[in-house]
């Protein structure tokens, strides 16, 4: 049984172009994490700073075998978007809930689902109300509900 406690402080996106260089990604990002559970079922929280926005991470994964089962809720509260990509256009602030649970990384494997719930947020010049949107992927097929 593993049970974590620390802070990131302050973890860079550069750092993480390492891993992901296509993402582009820069700024920083601080706070307190958790990692507890057994590695079949080991869970993850965290909550970070994101320049003036926060953004808070709860989720599980099966180690041993990630492809197995895997969740994930992301909550977004004046994110700033293009304070961590280029690729975004400025003023990119989103406050939202993503949330996926599923099992498979390819396309031919991937089962489950994902909600992502935008409120009141603006990418660049467009300014975005409400959007509510849930994927469903089963058996080499998916389905968008709006």
């Amino acid at each position: 049984v593993t049970d974590m406690r620390g802070a990131v402080a302050p973890l860079s996106g550069l750092m993480l172009n390492q891993m992901f260089p296509s993402l582009e990604l820069h700024g920083l990002l601080e706070g307190p994490v958790r990692i507890n559970g057994r590695l079949d079922d080991l869970a993850l929280a965290a909550d970070l700073e994101a320049g003036d926005g926060r953004l808070l991470l709860d989720g599980s994964i099966d180690l041993l075998s990630p492809a197995t089962h895997y969740q994930l809720t992301a909550e977004l509260e004046e994110l700033d978007l293009s304070a961590y990509s280029e690729a975004v256009p400025e003023h990119s602030v989103l406050n939202g809930r993503f949330r996926v649970d599923g099992a498979g990384f390819s396309l031919a494997a991937l089962e489950g689902t994902a909600l992502i719930e935008v409120g009141e947020s603006r990418i660049g010049g467009l300014r975005i109300d409400s959007v509510t949107a849930m994927l469903t992927a089963r058996n080499r097929c998916s389905r968008l509900g709006c």
